[in-house]
């Protein structure tokens, strides 16, 4: 193409193709070629990791639903709290993990069966000890008594987590580790690591017994 045509934008150049009768590629075939010496997933490859990778989320998302559903279904109100409730239990379980870790408990399915019966029981008594304290005085208030409460329950355990762990990420070497390689395509490779079949398993086993509870 002249100088002046790649001068002019766009518009130009096509215009230039269209009368010129030395192009014997149409302006599609053009845009399309660099695409196919590009290396990089297919698009089946990398439908496949995503779907993995947000099954793995929507089962996190699961695990905290059935907590919001039995709280709902029991105390008839939606806990605002319940979110902050879970980051504390989180917060317990890395606190006991570390601490496991430096008695000399290292036998990491000990460590997790040990870290997740007691993070599960403190959880729970935080979790009793708001309803008894914020939420049981107001039942027989107007409706939006408990919710405001509630909401200010969040704040409250946001701020008391921020002050006494501090407001940056906790970073944790993964405990389970490890992982297997579906298939590969070039340079691409769908994995599922061990933890992401340790939440889709954890998921599905209580969301099956939540079912069969309420059944």
């Amino acid at each position: 193409l002249p100088r002046a045509a790649y001068c002019a934008g766009p518009v130009r150049i096509l215009l230039h193709l269209r009368h010129s009768s030395r192009v014997v590629a149409t302006p599609t075939a053009l845009l399309a070629w660099p695409a196919r010496e590009r290396e990089g997933p297919q698009p089946v490859e990398y439908f496949l990791q995503q779907l993995i990778n947000g099954v793995t989320l929507g089962s996190i998302y699961g695990l905290i639903a059935i907590g919001y559903t039995m709280v709902y279904g029991i105390v008839g109100m939606i806990n605002f709290a319940h979110g902050d409730i879970f980051m504390v239990g989180a917060f317990i379980a890395l606190i006991l993990l570390l601490t496991l870790l430096s008695v000399g408990v290292t036998m990491i399915p000990l460590a997790l069966l040990i870290v997740l019966l007691l993070a599960m029981a403190l959880t729970a008594v935080w979790g009793w000890s708001i309803e008894r304290i914020a939420y049981r005085p107001l039942r027989e208030s107007f409706r939006l008594a408990p919710l405001i409460t509630a909401i200010g329950i969040s704040i409250i355990l946001q701020n008391f987590i921020q002050v006494a762990q501090g407001a940056r990420v906790k970073p944790l070497q993964p405990v389970v580790t490890g992982g297997y390689t579906l298939f590969q395509e070039g340079s691409f490779t769908v994995n599922i690591s061990n933890i992401q079949i340790l939440i889709i398993v954890t998921t599905l086993v209580l969301m099956i017994v939540f079912w069969l509870i309420i059944t």
